[in-house]
């Protein structure tokens, strides 16, 4: 049995998808964020956020190349819940609630 051939370009188009949808949740994020943020850590989290998507999507693109398309289905909805988790908890956050002194 044969594996099929692997499409890169694919892959990138997935991974780059990935990391735009992440990036733009980052970014709404950051807009919802309260003025007492740290927004150089913010900034980290949400570079850090879409760089593993990126990863995640090519990961997933290659689990749906392979023949792998459930498995691929179900990463996607997660990764999509997760963006959607995290947009909604950025918009319940009160911004006039200071953060616990250290």
């Amino acid at each position: 049995m044969t594996s099929p051939q692997f499409d890169i370009k694919k892959a990138a188009k997935l991974g780059g998808l990935a990391f735009l949808v992440a990036f733009l949740a980052g970014v709404a994020m950051l807009a919802m964020a309260p003025a007492t943020a740290d927004a150089k850590k913010l900034g980290q989290g949400i570079a850090q956020l879409a760089g593993f998507s990126f990863i995640g999507g090519l990961s997933v693109s290659h689990l749906d190349q392979s023949g792998f398309a459930l498995p691929a289905r179900i990463l996607k909805a997660i990764f999509f819940l997760m963006i959607a988790g995290l947009l909604l908890f950025a918009a319940s956050v009160d911004p006039s609630v200071t953060p616990p002194s250290k």
